[in-house]
């Protein structure tokens, strides 16, 4: 039986969304999704960013993007997503008095400090136990593929290379 035919059984929204994120041209798992990246000079900065970071990129101003299937681990071990991590000092609750006790009315954020906001957090490769088939390869080529750009690039700079992990 071939990949489609068994994604065709699973019929929830959560499973259609998996299988669209799979077949998006930017994901990993589509066929030719490497095509247009060059392999000289990878990594390398990119044009137009102030961080001088090496990126992956398919030209000199377009980031390699890469977009897949996979569970957020929201109790990881890196992850930081809470609100006392991610908001800064400048939020604070306004209260106002309704029925003779005190109840949460709006909450002030200044922009300023919703731009510096950010989320660091843990994902998870799909498995087959609950997602479609396709979906799982997808999530599995983007973990194949991150990997392999990383170890091109340490075998280079005769750094540490990092193991593929079974699934």
């Amino acid at each position: 039986m071939s990949d489609n035919e068994t994604d065709t059984k699973i019929v929830t929204p959560l499973s259609k969304s998996l299988l669209a994120v799979a077949s998006l041209p930017t994901c990993p798992f589509t066929p030719g999704f490497f095509d247009n990246v060059p392999s000289e000079r990878q990594p390398r900065t990119l044009k137009g960013m102030v961080d001088y970071a090496e990126y992956f990129v398919r030209n000199d101003t377009d980031p390699l993007v890469m977009t897949f299937p996979a569970e957020i681990d929201y109790h990881g071990k890196y992850s930081r997503m809470a609100p006392y991590f991610n908001l800064p000092q400048s939020v604070f609750p306004f209260y106002t008095y309704i029925f003779k006790s005190y109840e949460p009315y709006t909450v002030e954020i200044e922009v300023r400090d919703l731009r510096k906001c950010r989320a660091q957090f843990e994902l998870r490769l799909l498995n087959e136990s609950d997602c479609p088939i396709a979906a799982v390869k997808a999530s599995w080529s983007a973990y194949e593929a991150a990997l392999a750009l990383y170890n091109e690039v340490e075998t280079e700079r005769n750094g540490c290379m990092i193991s593929y992990l079974t699934s």
